[in-house]
Formats: structure tokens, C-alpha cells, sequence
């Protein structure tokens, strides 16, 4: 039985700019290694993105795009039957203020899911970047309206379900429990 692998990877503006030779390298051999990659801060990538579709045995879903869909598309791989997609809205473009990292109004987010089969089963695989600086109170909250929006979405598919992506925050971060529940899955 094969085991499935799901990564996540960063792409990261300033490396897009300055090193877009690195991000494709690294995607080369991410690829080779996931059935699924969980990309982050692809809104500036469509060049790099379009390499990938041309140049891996991969297929990617952005959620159509446009509106910062596309900042955090799931690169899977080709071979992958019976794919199914969705994207569900989890928070409007918010103004958290000048505090901490990224811009005072933060960007709409989304959770983009792929569903396959894999090993006999219906596998989903979710990918979602949150709110950085959670430590500022009101980028807090807005990290928790998106964890909670993410497992209220996750709840309702069926079989089993993976997140990945830029969570901003640590795997023992109590914010985790809105994505989780009272349990964590690590």
C-alpha cells in the first residue's frame, strides 16, 4: 500500500522576483516526493505556475483565480483519479492595522480542497495560509475565524481530510484548537 505524501511549500514574493530558478528546482523535486503540494504566496507565480503545469507531471487547481484565489493553489499530481475541487470563502479583505507582519488590510482568504482517490478511499486535502502576527490581538481573531470556517468546511466532506499550508503559528499554538478541536492532529 502505497503512503500518501502532502507538503506544503512557501514560494515567498522576494524569492519569486529573485530566484524563480530555486522555486522551480524545489517544485521539481517536491513533486517527485508528494502526491500533493500545498502552495503559499502564489500570487506573483503565474509565471512559475505555468512552468510547472508545461514542465511536471502535474495539474494545478487555483480556484479559478482572480481575487487572491490564486495565492494558494494545490499543485497535485496527474496520475491522482477521480479529482474532485472546491473553494470556500473563509474571510472578507479585513483592515487588521500597521502591527506586526504583512499589510494593515490583509487580503481575502480561502480553503481550496482537492478530493481523490487514493489507496481505494476518498482522500480531501485542504490548503490555507492565516493571518500572520497572531499575536496582535485583532490578527488573532481573524486567525481564528478562518480556523474555525476551515473545520466547520472540512466537517462537511466525507472520508478522510488533511490541511496543509502557512498556518502562521506553531503545531502546540492554543489558536490550533479552533482548527482541530479539542484534540490535535499533528
Amino acid at each position: 500500500m502505497e503512503t500518501l505524501v502532502i507538503g506544503t511549500y512557501n514560494l515567498s514574493v522576494g524569492a519569486v522576483k529573485r530566484r524563480p530558478d530555486k522555486i522551480k528546482r524545489d517544485l521539481k523535486r517536491l513533486m517527485k516526493l508528494c502526491h500533493v503540494l500545498c502552495l503559499q504566496e502564489a500570487g506573483e507565480a503565474e509565471h512559475i505556475i505555468a512552468w510547472a503545469k508545461n514542465n511536471l507531471p502535474v495539474r494545478v487547481y487555483d480556484g479559478g483565480g482572480g481575487n487572491g484565489r490564486d495565492a494558494t493553489p494545490i499543485m497535485y499530481r496527474k496520475n491522482l483519479k477521480k479529482v474532485k475541487k472546491h473553494t470556500f470563502d473563509l474571510t472578507p479583505a479585513t483592515h487588521v492595522g500597521p502591527d506586526g507582519a504583512g499589510p494593515s488590510t490583509l487580503k481575502a482568504k480561502y480553503l481550496h480542497v482537492v478530493g481523490f482517490k487514493f489507496n481505494g478511499r476518498r482522500v480531501w486535502v485542504g490548503n490555507i495560509h492565516t493571518a500572520p502576527s497572531i499575536y496582535i490581538p485583532k490578527r488573532y481573531r481573524l486567525a481564528k475565524k478562518q480556523f474555525e470556517r476551515t473545520r466547520l468546511r472540512l466537517l462537511s466532506l466525507r472520508s478522510c481530510k488533511f490541511v496543509a499550508g502557512d498556518m502562521n503559528s506553531q503545531p502546540k499554538d492554543r489558536i490550533r484548537k479552533y482548527l482541530y478541536g479539542d484534540r490535535y492532529v499533528l
